[in-house]
């Protein structure tokens, strides 16, 4: 509010009212340059977005921080540091899914029909009858 009235008003009369110091004043409103942290990240979110957009999105974290180590920054990278720096940005890796092969001809086509269906034995551990199912994860 201060700042914005003044143009209108004196700088001493506007902290008067407001009940702050002019030092106070001055301080909130001088720029301040940029700490290391952000300097840092600043730099790390254009290589991300440079390194992620090159590779077609298909990069994520531990490999884009691998090329990161490539390039031989003047600081530390962590998987941790472009983990956070990616989601910041909403950059997300493709996720491809690994072929699994099978083989079709392996099924088991069914074998000789000893029972015909008869399933009632004379004696104790006369006729066996097992099932295979096959089945494949989805």
């Amino acid at each position: 509010m201060a700042v914005s009235q003044s143009d209108k008003h004196s700088k001493s009369k506007l902290c008067q009212v407001l009940g702050i110091g002019r030092s106070s004043y001055y301080y909130c409103t001088q720029k301040r340059p940029e700490g290391r942290l952000k300097q840092e990240n600043n730099q790390l979110r254009q290589e991300i977005i440079r390194i992620y957009h090159e590779q077609d999105g298909v990069y994520g974290a531990p490999k884009i921080r691998e090329e990161l180590l490539n390039l031989q920054l003047p600081f530390k990278v962590s998987e941790k540091r472009v983990q956070r720096i990616m989601r910041s940005l909403g950059l997300r890796s493709v996720v491809i899914k690994k072929y699994k092969p099978y083989k079709t001809d392996a099924v088991y086509n069914g074998g000789e029909n000893l029972l015909k269906r008869d399933f009632k034995a004379s004696k104790r551990n006369n006729k066996w009858v097992s099932d295979i199912t096959y089945s494949t994860p989805s």
